[in-house]
C-alpha cells in the first residue's frame, strides 16, 4: 500500500470586485500567499468546529494574519441562513477594514451570499468600496 502525503491544493479565490474577494477554507499557510498578493484584511465567516475535524480554527488564521500585519475579523454566520444583522455587520467590516479584503468560509459560497445580501439591502455598493 502506497501512502501519498496530503498536500493542500491552492485555495479557491474569487474576486467580486477589485478589492473584495472570497475563498474557501484558509489554512495558516494560505495567509502567507495572500500577503504576497497584497491582501490587507481577512474576514472569517465560518464558525469554528463547523464540520471536519481538520478545519483550522479562526484563532490560527488570526495569529498567522497578525504575524504578517494583516487585519482579521471573525464574523461567523450560519451556512444556509444569514440575517439582516449579519449583513449589516459584514458591510461594516467591508467598509472599515483595509483593502484588499478576503472573506472566507467552507466553500466561499456563504461569504459571497452574505456580501450579496449586504449589497441587496443597500448597506454597501461593492463598486464604491474600491
Amino acid at each position: 500500500m502506497t501512502i501519498i502525503p496530503y498536500e493542500r491544493r491552492s485555495m479557491q479565490l474569487y474576486w467580486l470586485s477589485d478589492t473584495i474577494g472570497v475563498s474557501d477554507q484558509l489554512s495558516p499557510e494560505d495567509v502567507l500567499e495572500l500577503s504576497s498578493m497584497g491582501v490587507r484584511s481577512i474576514i472569517c465567516n465560518r464558525p469554528d468546529g463547523e464540520s471536519e475535524s481538520g478545519q483550522p480554527d479562526a484563532e490560527s488564521i488570526r495569529q498567522a494574519s497578525k504575524k504578517l500585519a494583516i487585519e482579521f475579523a471573525f464574523h461567523p454566520v450560519e451556512s444556509n441562513f444569514q440575517t439582516e444583522q449579519d449583513a449589516s455587520e459584514m458591510a461594516k467590516h467591508l467598509c472599515d477594514l483595509p483593502k484588499p479584503i478576503i472573506a472566507y468560509c467552507r466553500s466561499g459560497g456563504r461569504s459571497t451570499a452574505l456580501i450579496g445580501l449586504a449589497e441587496q439591502l443597500q448597506f454597501i455598493n461593492l463598486q464604491e468600496l474600491e
